[in-house]
């Protein structure tokens, strides 16, 4: 995951398009979508709320790839307390 300083400096440095420039910071590439949600799915896995409530909130609003479910969505915030 990016930090928030990682996201406003990287899109400072690319015209606020993030995925047209690695990290500032750590040097890494910004991940995709697909990459996103694989990487969402595997701290949730290890019961990260913060990663709970993130994937909870792709999928109530359909980012990051995530097809909209509200089911889904309600089902992981349930599980996130």
């Amino acid at each position: 995951f990016l930090c928030n300083g990682c996201i406003y400096a990287s899109g400072k440095v690319a015209g606020y398009d993030v995925t047209k420039c690695p990290c500032p910071f750590c040097r890494q590439p910004v991940p995709q979508d697909n990459e996103v949600l694989k990487l969402l799915r595997k701290r949730v896995k290890a019961k990260d709320v913060n990663a709970m409530h993130t994937l909870a909130c792709q999928y109530y609003y359909g980012g990051s790839g995530a097809t909209r479910d509200v089911d889904k969505a309600l089902g992981i915030f349930l599980s996130a307390t």
